[in-house]
């Protein structure tokens, strides 16, 4: 019986693996960290279901393990803080590059959406795009920054000439009764279809724009930009978007008059590793289905 065993990321490590994990350091003792993050997918099979290695959540695994003293990773080859990954914030380097767009201003912006035309989403591609994109939600955000491990798409909202806001999202959650009663799986067991499910982790609009209507225009801009970039990127059909409101801070009113789902309120608690608990903070849950026989392609994928 192992007297260490336990799961992070949904690995179960145990000596077995925490030995692995240090002779494949000693092997690669020359490379960095993301090299052997990744050569450890490449040894688990730690993949995406697109085929691509889980590096982010194998970083995130590496990392709690050199905290708790159970291994010793490579010095960092830049001051990008990895202990605080995972956590609300990733800090920057000194010299790192952050691309801020010539028409990011923080001069106030009113009127209607009418006056401006339609809003334009731009992917962030680049790690400079990314910078400042986690810039300005942690800056601006009430959840700040938080590192989105897996599959993950960032956007910054263009309206005329101006940038106004930012919206990302990420993979679905892994369980929700109300959304996978909706759906109509099973209570128990593991869907596989939850590769196509979205959620919205994100939606700033910077506090100095006031434009009516805007926000619900930009999640119907939204919702076809994102089906269509994540297929693209990850190879991986989208068929639902969800999305959970804090309803002490807001109606949901944007998510409404876009057209999103109400399903109810969640019992207010949240995952952590394997265990639950409650943070007493109940959320609305809203879904905004993509195709019409989503239910029969999310149930026909278990």
């Amino acid at each position: 019986m192992e007297s260490f065993q336990r799961i992070i990321r949904g690995q179960l490590i145990g000596n077995k693996q925490i030995q692995e994990i240090r002779e494949l350091i000693e092997k690669h003792r020359g490379h960095n960290r993301t090299f052997i993050s990744r050569a450890l997918c490449q040894q688990w099979q730690w993949v995406q279901p697109n085929g691509r290695l889980k590096d982010m959540a194998c970083r995130e695994l590496l990392v709690r393990l050199e905290r708790e003293e159970e291994i010793e990773l490579p010095v960092p080859q830049n001051s990008a803080n990895n202990d605080k990954r995972g956590g609300n914030w990733v800090g920057y380097t000194q010299g790192s590059r952050m691309i801020q767009p010539m028409e990011y201003k923080e001069d106030p912006m009113e009127g209607v959406l009418g006056e401006y035309g339609k809003a334009q989403l731009k992917l962030m591609m680049s790690r400079a795009e990314h910078k400042f994109w986690n810039t300005l939600i942690h800056k601006y955000h009430y959840l700040r920054y938080r590192c989105v491990v897996g599959q993950s798409l960032k956007y910054m909202i263009h309206l005329g000439e101006r940038v106004v806001g930012c919206i990302g999202w990420g993979a679905g959650v892994w369980k929700l009764g109300l959304r996978d009663s909706y759906i109509g799986w099973e209570p128990t067991g593991q869907q596989k279809g939850l590769s196509s499910i979205v959620n919205n982790v994100r939606f700033l609009i910077f506090p100095w724009i006031k434009i009516r209507y805007l926000a619900s225009h930009v999640l119907s801009v939204s919702a076809k930009r994102v089906q269509q970039d994540w297929e693209m990127i990850y190879q991986i059909p989208c068929y639902l978007l969800e999305t959970f409101v804090d309803r002490e801070r807001f109606k949901g009113t944007c998510y409404k008059a876009a057209n999103w789902i109400y399903l109810g309120q969640t019992k207010g608690m949240s995952k952590r590793g394997l265990q639950f608990y409650r943070h007493g903070r109940p959320k609305d849950v809203y879904v905004y289905p993509l195709v019409k026989d989503f239910r029969e392609k999310l149930q026909g994928e278990k």
